[in-house]
């Protein structure tokens, strides 16, 4: 209106909550944390504790050219474990000096109820024809926080390659190993293809999911 300059609505989006309820996380384009800042309003991973009551920025980035409802530099789709220690995200900026071509790629931390710590880069790829792995909406991260369901076009999701393929491949990553199994080989068909959703089912007594 002539009143009201228009802005981009979407600011706090794709949370999820720990099983016991007492950990959230979220993405934010708001300035939660004033004292870790995020006065640009770019796409941020924040942390809710439910029992302190206080926010936790977990990522720091910067878009070169802030434009609204647009960011090259982004998080997207945390997912937590059990108890909410565990964190598993897509990004496209470098949070563990590996990303330097701002390829959006999976990433795990932990996170402490009050910190994050242990940030790493699980997928290693170039970007090529386009973002080479898509971390999909819901939970992909296995509640015992020890394995991740995601998808690419990479043969091998750490080669730190360009994927030559157009097609996704389902993968699931274990993180005490740092390895890959290509759970679901990429579907045949030609250019456009279909976001599917992989997740973990059947957990035992210790969460450990056994499909």
């Amino acid at each position: 209106t002539a009143a009201k300059v228009p802005f981009f609505a979407d600011d706090n989006r794709e949370a999820t909550i720990s099983d016991d309820g007492g950990i959230l996380a979220f993405i934010s384009t708001r300035n939660l944390v004033p004292g870790v800042g995020n006065a640009d309003g770019n796409p941020e991973l924040f942390f809710f504790n439910i029992g302190s009551t206080t926010f936790t920025q977990a990522t720091n980035t910067q878009e070169p050219t802030p434009s609204p409802g647009f960011s090259v530099i982004f998080q997207s789709n945390p997912s937590l474990s059990s108890d909410g220690s565990v964190v598993a995200f897509i990004s496209s900026a470098n949070l563990a000096g590996n990303n330097s071509d701002n390829n959006a790629e999976v990433y795990l931390a932990n996170f402490s109820g009050s910190s994050v710590g242990n940030v790493r880069q699980v997928t290693r790829t170039i970007n090529g024809l386009g973002n080479t792995n898509i971390l999909s909406p819901g939970r992909r991260l296995s509640r015992n926080g020890a394995f991740i369901a995601f998808e690419s076009r990479a043969t091998d999701p750490k080669a730190n390659a360009t994927a030559s393929g157009q097609i996704l491949g389902m993968f699931v990553y274990t993180v005490a190993t740092d390895t890959f199994v290509e759970v679901g080989p990429p579907r045949p068909t030609v250019i456009a293809d279909i976001v599917h959703f992989p997740t973990f089912t059947d957990y035992n007594a210790s969460l450990s999911p056994s499909s």
